[in-house]
């Protein structure tokens, strides 16, 4: 990361977390897979929010099964 910020001073860096559908491995909200299982992320929400304000960032949280996140017009602050 220093090396990217110290080349690209004006680089915005996100953090996308996919698999906003499935339960968090903290115990949050989340949904099942299409076996009918519950499945916990492999990383929790708690985690990744750590993660990104230790790098000064933002993380977006998405899903495919369900579009949660997913920006209507391409830009990650109009995700529904």
């Amino acid at each position: 990361m220093n090396e990217l910020r110290a080349n690209e001073p004006h680089c915005q860096i996100y953090i996308v977390a996919t698999k906003a559908d499935l339960l968090d491995g903290s115990g949050g909200s989340g949904g099942q897979d299409s076996g009918g299982g519950d499945r916990k992320r492999e990383i929790s929400a708690a985690a990744a929010q750590k993660f990104a304000a230790s790098i000064d960032t933002a993380v977006f949280s998405t899903s495919a099964m369900t579009g949660q996140g997913v920006p209507v017009s391409g830009r990650p602050d109009t995700a529904p």
